[in-house]
């Protein structure tokens, strides 16, 4: 198969100085004076014959669907002047060079032009978050809610301040109290205990646990923890928010405290036994 010029078609090259190029050749040898032929074929018919050498003809070159090419009435020298963008491409983009640099770098870094504004960050208050934005805050100073199942540390605000996707927390158990009711939830909750001894319960089935045990509930998984040992224990809990849990009935659970005696559907009423949690300082993380 003969070469691009020995065929007829327009080579562009990104060997210049300019981003675009120049057209160098737009005909055979024995026709670059000429006109293109009206009948010459489309660019897309020539590059289905290349097959992958197309994509080596210049540096930088891709190929998108289809190819406008110059006017075939309008005679070009051989080596025509630099043309602007709009009169090598047409409606069609066929060819695009990419500029070999950028002349930020730091665009590529952060992710090329298309970038995001910047996230400002959050304004906090005893260790909570008043307004939407990144933070950074250690647990000892988050805000600590208390009653008789233990301690938590949910580390969120609220209004724009809440975490609308994650909900992440800090559990702190003492033995045989659970870190909530048995229940399931439509998203996926995993957990890991930090300090101390637990039992899990899940699906109706008793699992012991011991620090730096991970436990993975995918969506609809019916679980619940429970502190064991001789000392509070401290756990990690981290759960997609996908909707509201249930409350199914499990004997096991029930048995260890963590469960309903009848199935409902609501917070209010799995935990309607319980005292309100209260603000009071951090627990030992130690």
């Amino acid at each position: 198969m003969g070469l691009p010029s020995e065929l007829g078609i327009a080579v562009v090259r990104d060997d210049q100085p300019r981003g675009f190029g120049r057209i160098l050749e737009l005909a055979g040898a024995d026709c670059r004076e000429c006109q293109i032929a009206e009948c010459a074929p489309t660019l897309p018919a020539l590059v289905a014959r290349f097959g992958d050498d197309a994509l080596r003809l210049g540096a930088g070159i891709e190929l998108f669907e289809s190819f406008q090419p110059l006017d075939p009435r309008e005679p070009v020298s051989t080596l025509a002047p630099p043309l602007r963008v709009e009169e090598v491409l047409g409606e069609y983009a066929g060819v695009l060079l990419r500029e070999p640099e950028r002349a930020d770098p730091l665009l590529d870094l952060h992710g090329g032009e298309h970038t995001y504004a910047m996230v400002p960050e959050a304004k906090l208050e005893n260790g909570v978050p008043q307004t939407g934005g990144w933070f950074v805050v250690n647990a000892r100073d988050s805000r600590w809610l208390h009653n008789e199942l233990g301690a938590y540390c949910g580390f969120e605000g609220k209004g724009e301040a809440r975490f609308e996707d994650l909900g992440i927390n800090l559990n702190v158990l003492p033995p045989g109290m659970p870190m909530a009711m048995y229940h399931e939830e439509p998203g996926q909750e995993d957990f890991l205990v930090l300090r101390g001894e637990c039992i899990l319960v899940v699906e109706g089935q008793e699992r012991p646990l011991v620090a730096w045990d991970f436990v993975h509930c995918p969506p609809r998984t019916k679980h619940i923890i429970v502190g064991a040992g001789e000392s509070p224990a401290l756990v990690l809990a981290v759960g997609a928010r996908k909707g509201p849990a249930t409350y199914p009935v499990d004997e096991t659970a029930v048995r260890l405290g963590a469960g309903v005696d009848k199935e409902v559907a609501s917070s209010a009423e799995a935990y309607a036994r319980f005292s309100q949690l209260e603000e009071g300082p951090a627990p030992d993380l130690s």
